[in-house]
């Protein structure tokens, strides 16, 4: 019997990260990827524009540009987001908002003193949802709220 003679490739030793206690192979400038992405963050990070300290990898961090304006500008810009200006100029289909919540449950907790709970519901006796004048507006559970529009469906047919 012959011996076949196999060639290998001689083995090139694998070369680890250079930080201490870590032994996963190596990517670029001597770290591994989680420490190499970890190198390229703190390269990345300065000092914010507004001259608060704060590190940031942008020229400043999220809103702070803000604060080189001067405190009427800031007033200004707060005051301009309300959605005022677009009040009332839908196709009046749906609920009308007040500070992003409908407005029919904020007046009715005005009206009571007390937050509404998750099973309140709002009803407007005339059917119109901009209409929210508090003569208008019952506080129903959703369970009296869903049999009052069942019995009225019922009684159309």
């Amino acid at each position: 019997m012959r011996a076949e003679l196999v060639l290998r490739p001689p083995q090139i030793p694998m070369k680890v990260c250079t930080i201490e206690g870590c032994d996963k192979p190596l990517r670029c400038k001597g770290r591994c990827n989680l420490h190499y992405h970890e190198l390229k963050r703190q390269r990345k990070m300065k000092p914010c524009a507004c001259g608060c300290g704060e590190q940031t990898s942008y020229r400043f961090k999220h809103g702070h540009h803000t604060r080189l304006f001067s405190s009427e500008e800031q007033t200004r810009r707060g005051r301009q987001n309300t959605g005022e200006a677009l009040r009332d100029t839908g196709e009046r289909k749906t609920y009308r908002k007040l500070a992003g919540r409908h407005e029919h449950r904020v007046v009715m907790e005005r009206h009571l003193g007390r937050t509404l709970g998750p099973n309140e519901i709002v009803h407007h006796k005339d059917h119109d949802r901009r209409n929210n004048a508090i003569e208008n507006l019952e506080l129903m559970t959703r369970e009296e709220h869903s049999r009052y529009h069942t019995l009225e469906r019922h009684a159309r047919v």
